[in-house]
């Protein structure tokens, strides 16, 4: 499907260059549910690739998988992480999400423990 509404692409190096959100935003990691259906009311995507964040983390919590993850890089450490270590907690700090519905921009979020 083609984002023919689209007539920006941020990439920032820091959340902080994302500046204050707006409605017509759209997070941008690994886009295949964008590409899913049309996005009317999208005019600009946010890449947070070049956030630098790592893919996988391991802490005492469990396993963090960040939203730039690429599943070559969940594949490539499938050997090297404990079986017995937990998912962590998902934690969203991004503009945009209203934590008490768990909405980004009107779109539903599944948030698992």
């Amino acid at each position: 499907m083609n984002l023919n509404t689209i007539t920006e692409v941020k990439r920032p190096v820091s959340l902080d260059d994302v500046g204050p959100w707006r409605s017509n935003y759209a997070w941008l990691a690994g886009g295949t549910w964008l590409y899913s259906e049309p996005q009317i009311a999208t005019d600009t995507l946010i890449d947070l690739d070049a956030l630098g964040w790592a893919p996988l983390t391991a802490t005492a919590e469990g396993l963090e998988i960040a939203a730039t993850c690429r599943v070559a890089d969940l594949h490539a450490a499938a050997h090297e992480l404990d079986p017995a270590l937990p998912a962590a907690g998902l934690k969203l700090h991004l503009p945009g999400l209203n934590h008490r519905t768990g909405l980004i921009t009107g779109r539903p979020l599944r948030m698992h423990p």
